[in-house]
């Protein structure tokens, strides 16, 4: 049943658009007439569910089905028809998009009268991107040549000969921890010498000025994308702060779903859990939580920033490239929903895209 032209099945009384939180609220009324209809069809949905002796499942009259489950259990029925039939039809005749799943309060529902609910839902909210492409170029918009000198690499290599001091002393039946503090105490010339058996572990290198050469490079490379994770943090930060935008609180709470559960499988690696980690630091779930609450907003505010620079910038990632990856996580994670998999690889790469396209110097 939907809306008929001159909205004798249902009406909207009120539309409210409540801006801080980027929800709508709607209050709708189904006609007494309507509800009738509705109230009808959840006497015949118990009279083929519910078994009343001597009738066959459907043909037990009114008043032996009402007796059996109750006029409450009925109007509430009925209720529920109204609604699934009524409230896709109000979010079209107004033109809403949600992004989660409304929340529904009844009005007392009274036998023979008009049935009025009010529903409150997320939409996308509205916002002025900020000027990224000025941020981009102040950010990202000169070369920083990175420079690695012998002294850097002499420490790297002084490090790989603690490192193997350390498994030699494990070797020994020399409990890790103490390995580790004797190998720092340990005076560089009693330290292993980087000789071909040594080399040889490290990746086959034919002599110590290859393997130098190779360390170097690793060096630059590992001091460049720590400038660049800088240089990230730092265009992000510009957005974030410069970017006025009302967060559904729905938005919020999922992304506190996503750092707690990333949190609790940083915790599963090193054998602990949630509730052990708070004892040991004295804190409630409702604590932790507040904490993590700034970093939840930032992290959803920073999405919606980069899905419409997308959109802006007309950036979509190569079909074929997403079912790929798609189908590599579903081979470890089997019980993982597809459609879910599909759009958090979708996100990631259309992320990609944003930064890669911001984070050439000539733009």
């Amino acid at each position: 049943m939907t809306t008929s032209k001159n909205n004798t099945t249902y009406k909207i009384t009120k539309f409210t658009e409540l801006k801080d939180t980027s929800e709508v609220s709607i209050t709708v009324e189904v006609s007494a007439e309507a509800f009738a209809k509705y109230y009808k069809q959840a006497l015949k949905h118990f009279s083929k569910a519910v078994k009343v002796g001597g009738f066959r499942a459907g043909k037990a009259p009114a008043d032996m089905i009402l007796k059996q489950v109750g006029e409450q259990a009925v109007q509430e029925e009925a209720a529920n028809m109204a609604l699934k039939a009524t409230y896709p039809e109000v979010l079209k005749e107004k033109e809403l998009l949600i992004i989660d799943a409304p929340v529904i309060n009844l009005s007392p529902i009274k036998s023979g009268e008009a049935l009025e609910y009010t529903l409150t839902a997320p939409v996308p909210p509205v916002f002025k991107a900020p000027d990224y492409k000025k941020h981009s170029k102040k950010i990202f918009g000169t070369n920083i040549a990175t420079i690695v000198t012998d002294k850097e690499v002499e420490a790297s290599t002084l490090d790989l000969r603690r490192r193997r001091k350390q498994i030699e002393l494990v070797q020994k039946n020399i409990a890790p921890e103490k390995a580790q503090t004797e190998a720092e105490k340990t005076e560089e010339k009693d330290l292993p010498e980087l000789d071909a058996e040594f080399l040889e572990t490290l990746g086959g290198f034919k002599s110590l000025d290859e393997f130098k050469v190779q360390l170097k490079e690793t060096i630059k490379k590992d001091k460049e994308a720590k400038e660049l994770n800088k240089r990230r943090a730092e265009f992000v930060d510009a957005v974030v702060d410069n970017t006025k935008i009302a967060l559904p609180n729905v938005l919020i709470s999922h992304e506190l779903d996503r750092l707690q559960a990333q949190f609790e499988g940083d915790l599963q690696q090193v054998g602990s859990n949630l509730n052990a980690y708070l004892k040991s630091i004295d804190k409630s779930q409702e604590d932790f939580l507040a904490e993590l609450k700034p970093q939840a907003e930032k992290q959803a505010k920073l999405q919606l920033i980069l899905n419409k620079i997308a959109e802006e910038e007309k950036l979509i990632p190569e079909a074929k490239a997403v079912e790929s990856e798609v189908k590599h996580l579903l081979e470890h994670h089997k019980d993982a929903n597809e459609d879910s998999v599909r759009a958090y690889v979708t996100m990631q790469m259309r992320n990609q895209m944003v930064f890669s396209l911001l984070e050439q110097p000539s733009k």
